[in-house]
């Protein structure tokens, strides 16, 4: 799945927009860094059949919305930055961290779902403490626990 941010700035002087923000369940959200710039995100799910690939450019189809959603938020500085990177989202929603059932020997860290840094660190935690110490994998973190053959590979 492709994610799309949008930098404008050095950021319309006149606009405050207050702290961060998601709608629509996180497909959607904003910020303003101390500096004025405003960034805005998400959309994809007004594009799916775009959104999905290994593409790293960001669409015109979001970034049309991006440029609404700036808009709509009464920002009218030019754009300064538009970027897109993929991102890799479990079946469940959770981080995967731990020997990959299908392949002995691998270890998997990954499918933060788009909340990398929050998820990141116990991941990590977890994966770590499993090399060192031998602690099993807390099954939340588990890949064996994703549901049906072939859906973590």
């Amino acid at each position: 799945m492709r994610h799309t941010d949008h930098g404008y700035g050095p950021g319309d002087r006149g606009t405050t927009l207050g702290p961060p923000a998601y709608a629509e369940w996180g497909y959607r959200y904003w910020r303003q860094l101390s500096d004025g710039c405003v960034l805005v995100g998400g959309m994809r799910h007004r594009a799916r059949a775009e959104e999905v690939g290994t593409v790293c450019l960001p669409t015109a189809t979001i970034q049309t919305f991006l440029d609404g959603e700036l808009r709509d938020l009464g920002v009218s500085a030019p754009v300064g930055h538009r970027w897109a990177g993929i991102m890799g989202f479990s079946p469940d929603g959770l981080p995967l961290a731990g020997p990959l059932p299908s392949s002995p020997g691998v270890l998997l860290l990954g499918g933060y779902t788009g909340h990398g840094m929050g998820f990141a660190v116990h991941a990590a935690r977890g994966l770590v403490a499993h090399l060192v110490d031998g602690t099993p994998i807390p099954r939340w973190l588990d890949p064996a626990r994703a549901p049906g053959p072939g859906a973590v590979v």
